[in-house]
């Protein structure tokens, strides 16, 4: 037989060569397999999408669109987490609004109102999913002016938020299971998102206000039924009181809405309801206890400490197994060798009982550590969120600040200034005062006020257990809440007028004021508590004028120094603001003097170019009153040469970092300081 050939197989032949699989992130999203998607996101959401960077643009659509469609509930979680992440992650305020930017480019608003109006099953999974959108549209709206507008202007999103979340998920129950934990935070997100976009918004509140006029659904009700309900997370609580408060203050503020509508909301009714269910809320929660506080700090550290041990002893026992495979040692070996070390170890016993420790085999230290910060966290954030929604309510009237609406201009366009200061003076000159003595009155006799200087008392007060630099996340909760205590009782200050008759009888205003000043030692290096601290010091001086004439020696150098040696730039404008409201009331040369030496030379060391544009304009308030300057100190001291010689430099400076607001005020300031040396020139 002849060998017999073979044919070689034309499979395949004369086909083109093969298209390389599409294995991109985008085609692992869109993947037809659950389990893929599900494993991309999830490694996404921990990995481009944390941080600072731009995820490209077809990645953040197909993240979206399994945002929107994903029918998995692990995959479609992910995805919303990514973009969570994508916006939560990053510290940088500017870099975060960029993300925001980006993702309202790709229509996310559309995505989670699409995905939040779905009937999904009321299961753990779906509730999870709702939660986490949620807190995507929290961090929108807290964002993007935009974003605020649009749901403001949509009934359809409004009813989704308000008779969609609000109301549904409002009967609470305590979280006995993973589901009610999970509707609770859908509630809390939502009461959050209703509470951010009510900041001054009459939009908002129109449309609420119109819709219980049409079909009678009672947004006012549905929030006092939250307020007091006592077994609601303490979040949600006080977010739909903070939402009651901006509801009574846009309804002072706009006569039209007021007018249109005191058939079903009027002021007065609105004011017993915040009298008699906003402020005993209030109360209850601003509140701090340093030996509470201390019993937190240390069951964190010592679960810290715990699962700390726990990840070393199962790096060594991962080192030891790995040594062993590279001994090759047999299985009876490695037996026989375990078995002589334990014979040979002494089992330990407690001291004092003399009892063998109780062996703590399978618990996870991990999972103590979590609950343990969770603990720390519900006691300090409702307190935060407390001081934030008082320190609003004791606000008397913000819109003559809102009113300054400035314009960029040349620096030597006179003309356009002084027409923009006709304009603004005119606006304010037509403005309505806040008529809200009688609900201050409630704010001062329910004890409020004392309560928050209990708290700033108490934050003064040294710990039992110390802080190591584990608890940076303790020590940055404490600051936070001191800035808060801060910005909280400035207001109070100045516009409870009958807390100030209340103190007259022991503690004055200046005694809260150095109370203050002794926080600033404690919150220099953290630049927003720092700003809101000496900001209400700032407001103290300024409109209570009675506490001048207190000021002595020792706060006049708090001021000074704080000045020259604050970390934060913003304190150090404030404290140039404070030298202008002490200097241009009755003083001495010496202080006069003293004062001036420390302006100049900000004007020439200080690195911000807003502080210094604070202290020039401080220079001018106080050498530009004739009544109470001295003219002397003023020629003495060379001010005038300073101010030439250091314009051009200040005119160079500003643009940079500055936003246009700050430009635009430095300009200002940069041509004032010009008319002022020509004034100061003509006198001489």
């Amino acid at each position: 037989m002849g060998k017999q050939s073979r044919k070689a197989s034309r499979k395949n032949k004369d086909k083109g060569p093969k298209e390389p699989l599409k294995t991109g992130p985008v085609s692992k999203i869109k993947s037809h397999d659950a389990k893929v998607r599900d494993a991309t996101l999830s490694a996404l959401s921990v990995t481009i999408f944390t941080g600072s960077g731009t995820v490209p643009t077809d990645i953040l659509k197909a993240v979206l669109e399994r945002a929107a469609i994903d029918t998995d509930p692990s995959a479609s979680c992910n995805a919303a987490g990514c973009i969570l992440n994508y916006i939560n992650s990053v510290e940088n305020d500017r870099i975060a609004k960029a993300h925001v930017n980006e993702l309202i480019q790709c229509d996310v608003l559309t995505v989670i109102l699409t995905r939040l109006k779905q009937n999904e099953d009321n299961n753990v999974c779906s509730w999870n999913l709702r939660g986490i959108l949620l807190d995507v549209l929290c961090a929108l709206v807290e964002h993007s002016s935009d974003i605020v507008d649009r749901i403001s202007s949509s009934a359809d999103a409004i009813n989704c938020l308000t008779t969609g979340y609000l109301e549904a998920s409002s009967t609470c129950t305590p979280a006995n299971d993973d589901a009610d934990a999970a509707r609770n935070n859908c509630l809390t997100a939502t009461s959050r998102v209703v509470h951010t976009m009510l900041d001054n918004n009459p939009i908002l509140l129109h449309q609420l206000l119109a819709n219980y006029q049409s079909n009678g659904n009672d947004f006012i009700k549905k929030l006092v039924a939250l307020v007091e309900n006592g077994v609601c997370p303490a979040k949600v609580r006080l977010h739909c009181a903070g939402s009651l408060i901006s509801i009574y203050q846009l309804l002072q503020f706009h006569a039209d809405l007021k007018k249109q509508y005191e058939a079903i909301l009027s002021v007065s009714d609105l004011e017993k309801v915040i009298a008699s269910t906003v402020l005993p809320i209030l109360c209850q929660y601003v509140d701090y206890r340093p030996d509470i506080a201390a019993a937190l700090i240390s069951r964190m550290q010592e679960a810290q400490t715990a699962a700390l041990s726990e990840e070393n002893d199962a790096k060594v026992e991962a080192e030891i197994q790995e040594m062993i495979k590279g001994k090759n040692e047999s299985a009876r070996a490695i037996a026989r060798r375990q078995k002589e070390m334990k014979d040979n170890v002494k089992e330990p016993t407690d001291e004092v009982t003399k009892t063998k420790p109780t062996a703590k085999y399978g618990t996870d230290f991990q999972q103590i550590l979590t609950k343990a910060i969770e603990a720390w966290e519900n006691a300090v954030h409702p307190l935060k969120l407390a001081l934030e929604v008082a320190t609003n309510l004791c606000t008397y009237d913000d819109q003559h600040q809102q009113n300054e609406d400035y314009t960029m201009w040349e620096s030597d366009d006179e003309e356009n200034m002084e027409q923009l200061a006709k304009d603004i003076n005119a606006k304010e000159a037509n403005l309505q005062p806040l008529q809200a003595a009688a609900l201050f009155d409630h704010v001062v006799s329910c004890g409020l006020p004392e309560r928050v200087r209990g708290v700033i008392q108490g934050l003064m007060q040294p710990l039992s257990v110390d802080l190591t630099d584990d608890n940076e996340v303790v020590q940055r909760d404490l600051i936070e809440v001191l800035g808060k205590c801060g910005a909280c009782i400035g207001n109070i200050a100045i516009n409870l007028s009958s807390w100030e008759k209340q103190l007259q009888g022991g503690n004055h205003l200046i005694e809260v004021w150095r109370t203050l000043g002794q926080c600033m030692s404690k919150v220099d290096l953290h630049g927003e508590a720092s700003a809101e601290v000496s900001g209400a010091m700032t407001a103290m001086l300024r409109y209570r004028t009675e506490l001048l004439g207190a000021v002595g020696q020792d706060e006049l150098t708090l001021i000074l120094n704080l000045l020259q040696k604050a970390n934060c730039a913003e304190a150090r404008q404030n404290a140039a603001s404070m030298l202008t409201s002490l200097c241009t009331s009755p003083h001495s040369k010496e202080v006069d003097s003293l004062v001036c030496q420390h302006l100049i030379s900000s004007i020439q060391n200080d690195p911000s170019v807003n502080v210094v544009g604070e202290v020039l304009c401080a220079i001018m308030d106080i050498y530009g009153n004739e009544e109470v300057c001295f003219g002397s100190v003023f020629n003495e001291q060379n001010v005038l040469q300073v101010l030439q010689a250091s314009l051009p430099t200040f005119r160079n400076r500003i643009g940079g970092d500055a936003n246009a607001f700050d430009a635009a005020v430095l300009k200002e300031t940069a041509l004032n300081v010009k008319r002022f040396i020509k004034y100061k020139q003509q006198q001489e």
